[in-house]
């Protein structure tokens, strides 16, 4: 852009002396002043018709210039001629350059939209996947509630005076569902969440594992202390009949 911009003022700055030169040649060189003579003379009588015509007059004939007079007009007539190629010369070349430089413009906006949009799409994607994993993490949530809700119901019934230590401990998974509340606190980049939701969805599947287990061992306990019950009732009838009989 900027060697285009000197070789333009170059250009004119070089063609009023060429342009002078060339005036010079039409008036010394044999060869080019007959041509540029009859140049001359024939620009002249196109002149007149025209001035004539448009006078609304008929036309007539027309004298020839002089010769001296016919040299300077055809001189001065290519001098000027190619003043004004270079001028249009220059004037294409500055319209090609700007249009050039907007059709680069448009097509580095054209990009940065487009960049633009994949960046969306693809924050749309991550944000869509975080709603997804919040969602999973809130149904693992209600369903761990829903054990652990079961285990207090079972040991309300049944008692825990009777159960070993090791479930008693297994109490506390009532704690978790408040810990997993905060299951939807937000990171710092895209390497962070991507290992605090893993990281959460296995500790809340280890936890809902666990809990279904003591569940499960919780049912089987007050089952067989129903049964004991029953049939230590059943002896406790059995004997008092005994003893009431004469």
């Amino acid at each position: 852009m900027a060697s285009l911009k000197i070789g333009s003022l170059l250009l004119r700055t070089l063609s009023k002396p060429i342009a002078n030169k060339i005036k010079q040649q039409a008036k010394d060189h044999d060869g080019f002043k007959s041509r540029t003579i009859q140049m001359a003379q024939f620009l002249h009588r196109a002149e007149m018709n025209l001035r004539v015509k448009l006078l609304g007059e008929s036309p007539r004939h027309v004298r020839p210039l002089s010769e001296s007079k016919a040299i300077d007009t055809g001189a001065n007539f290519l001098s000027e001629t190619f003043l004004f190629s270079v001028a249009a010369i220059i004037i294409f070349g500055e319209t090609w350059r700007s249009k050039r430089a907007e059709g680069k413009r448009r097509d580095a906006i054209q990009d940065a939209l487009e960049q633009n949009k994949a960046d969306i799409e693809r924050l749309q994607g991550i944000l869509n996947e975080e709603k997804q994993e919040r969602e999973d993490a809130v149904k693992r949530e209600k369903e761990l509630e829903k054990v652990v809700e079961e285990i207090v119901l079972i040991g309300l019934h049944g008692g825990f005076g009777e159960l070993p230590d090791e479930w008693k401990r297994h109490l506390v998974l009532g704690e978790l569902a408040k810990r997993f509340r905060t299951a939807d606190r937000v990171l710092r980049d895209d390497d962070e969440v991507e290992d605090g939701s893993e990281a959460r969805a296995g500790m809340q599947q280890v936890d809902l594992a666990r809990a279904q287990e003591v569940a499960e061992t919780l049912k089987a306990a007050t089952s067989e202390r129903a049964e004991e019950a029953g049939t230590a009732a059943a002896g406790d009838d059995g004997k008092a009949d005994v003893d009431t009989q004469p």
